[in-house]
């Protein structure tokens, strides 16, 4: 009659637990489904076969796996009630028996020795799963770090609140070799732990910023410290325009500081109500906003009124590039050696150009020294056309014949040089002596011709090959009047004189070619002496007081140069 009961008893529960199908009971010694095996206590057992603690603590937020673990508060696992029987233990009576790994202080005999550690306590946890957190693994103690200890002693293993995640405090070891983390501190998680002042966001009621010694102000919590922040307390004074202790500016007293001394580029620095620097408006140079300032050479057409010449090159035209800085391709530096920018050429450097690509027909071309071709000894002549300054070019003679040059008949050529060949052009009878019809002259008949009949006051009448007189020889000079060519005749001197042509005095004369005579001119104060001149000077041409019968004394000059 019991047995029914029980039975009716487990078959009732297991109806409202709403149990799944019967599993097998973990059997110590086989392999779960990931093929770890579990000791007798049901802890699996890793690859290296070290034992795995089922209770092992829970990751403290930003930790390694070495925080003290957690109290579980979850309700046992309904699978333990798979089996019928298996109701029959309660995990939590203290007595551990069926698939529990302990249960409260009931281990099974089993202590910190049996999973390899020196000693220590083992705990379990509501969930009647064992921990060897607070085991003691052996070695621990020697400052040195050994298997399963994270820490020992003084020795953290170079570890630090930081490098475990948080953003600060004292990391310590506990006596069992793990991470003590309750000096750790982080700030912004909503708790004010470690030498935190205070948490982020979270407002101040304990502290003012009189209890710190201001006059007033709000005071706030530093975002990345979690420290008291006094930027926003008043100092005491703060106002009277005078800086005092505290205060960074106060009013328009700015302690002669500028945005520039804070690393901007331009702005205006203000002052708080508080007396710390606004920065607010102080701003930073922008490659590409138009304007120059810090690093930039140039902003777009902001050429900060620089030109190719102020960058040591000839000329040319300066821009700026994308990031801000001078763009010299178009500036040009003649001498360099190096054909850039507008230059045609540099030096011997013509660009592969030549009279030909400048429109001639042959000639040298060259560089001149301001880096531009110089086309003069280039030349169209020999292209068949005649151009500027050629009077013919091959066959084309611009509609010349030797009529038009003055002869009676022959045939007009053209030279190399583009101008008429006349051999071939004749007169009637020139060149024999005679002078007939057209000719003005003929070789030494000069048909009673001289200069002086033909209008010049003398020289020597000539005749040319073409039977025209040669007058190259002829002159005006003679006939006492200023021609052209001449700088002087006779006595026409045209108001010059020894003085007006750069002499101190004298008398200036005409020579008979017309050309000035300036040997009865002198230069007195020259201490040179110059023709008419006696002496000049300290210049006495050897002579002294004796030479003119005196015993003695000191012979000088007068300003006249005469003695």
């Amino acid at each position: 009659m019991r047995k029914l009961s029980l039975f009716i008893a487990v078959l009732m529960m297991s109806l409202a637990l709403a149990c799944a199908g019967p599993g097998p009971t973990p059997d110590p010694g086989k392999k779960d489904k990931g093929g770890q095996k579990k000791d007798k206590g049901g802890n699996k057992k890793d690859k290296g076969g070290n034992k795995k603690d089922a209770g092992s603590p829970q990751k403290d937020e930003g930790a390694e796996d070495s925080s003290v673990p957690v109290v579980d508060t979850m309700p046992p696992d309904a699978a333990l009630c798979a089996k019928s029987d298996a109701c029959l233990w309660t995990c939590g009576d203290g007595i551990m028996e069926g698939p529990e790994e302990c249960d409260k202080f009931d281990f099974g005999g089993q202590t910190c020795k049996d999973y390899g550690y020196k000693g220590g306590s083992l705990k379990c946890n509501s969930h009647c799963k064992l921990s060897t957190w607070w085991c003691i693994p052996h070695g621990c103690g020697n400052d040195k770090i050994g298997a399963k200890e994270k820490c020992d002693g003084k020795n953290l293993n170079g570890k630090t609140c930081k490098s475990l995640g948080y953003q600060g405090g004292t990391l310590g070891c506990y006596s069992n070799c793990q991470w003590n983390v309750s000096g750790c501190q982080t700030c912004g998680d909503g708790l004010i732990t470690g030498n935190e002042d205070c948490e982020r966001n979270q407002k101040i009621t304990n502290k003012t910023c009189k209890d710190l010694g201001f006059k007033g102000g709000k005071l706030v919590c530093h975002p990345n410290s979690c420290k008291y922040w006094t930027h926003y307390c008043i100092p005491w004074g703060c106002g009277n325009g005078v800086l005092n202790a505290g205060e960074q500016c106060d009013g328009t007293n700015l302690a002669g500081k500028s945005c520039k001394s804070f690393g901007y580029d331009f702005g205006n620095l203000g002052c708080t109500n508080y007396c710390k620097f606004d920065k607010t408006k102080c701003e930073h140079c922008k490659c590409g906003d138009g304007w120059v300032g810090g690093w930039e050479d140039c902003d777009g057409k902001d050429l900060d009124g620089k030109s190719c010449k102020d960058l040591g090159y000839d000329g040319g035209q300066l821009k700026c590039l994308s990031n801000c800085a001078f763009d010299t391709a178009g500036c040009v530096k003649c001498g360099d050696g190096k054909l850039n920018g507008t230059e045609e050429c540099e030096g011997t450097d013509l660009g592969g150009k030549t009279c030909k690509t400048q429109g001639f027909h042959e000639g040298t071309l060259s560089c001149d020294p301001f880096c531009k071709v110089d086309t003069s000894k280039c030349t169209k002549c020999g292209n068949g056309k005649v151009n500027k300054g050629e009077s013919c070019d091959g066959a084309d003679l611009n509609k010349q014949s030797c009529l038009k040059q003055g002869f009676h008949y022959g045939t007009l050529g053209c030279k190399k040089d583009c101008t008429f060949e006349t051999k071939g052009c004749k007169k009637f009878g020139c060149g024999d002596g005679k002078v007939t019809f057209g000719e003005q002259c003929d070789g030494s008949n000069l048909n009673s011709k001289t200069c002086k009949k033909l209008g010049y006051f003398g020289g020597t009448l000539g005749c040319k090959s073409n039977c025209y007189f040669d007058k190259s020889k002829c002159t005006n000079c003679g006939n006492a009047k200023l021609n052209s060519g001449e700088q002087c005749d006779g006595a026409a001197m045209g108001g010059k004189t020894c003085k007006s042509v750069g002499w101190t005095d004298g008398t200036l004369t005409c020579n008979s070619n017309c050309t000035l005579n300036k040997s009865g001119c002198y230069k007195c104060g020259d201490w040179k002496i110059n023709a008419n001149e006696t002496c000049d000077g300290p210049a006495l041409a050897g002579k002294n007081c004796k030479s003119f019968g005196y015993y003695t004394g000191q012979l000088k000059c007068n300003s006249a140069c005469s003695g």
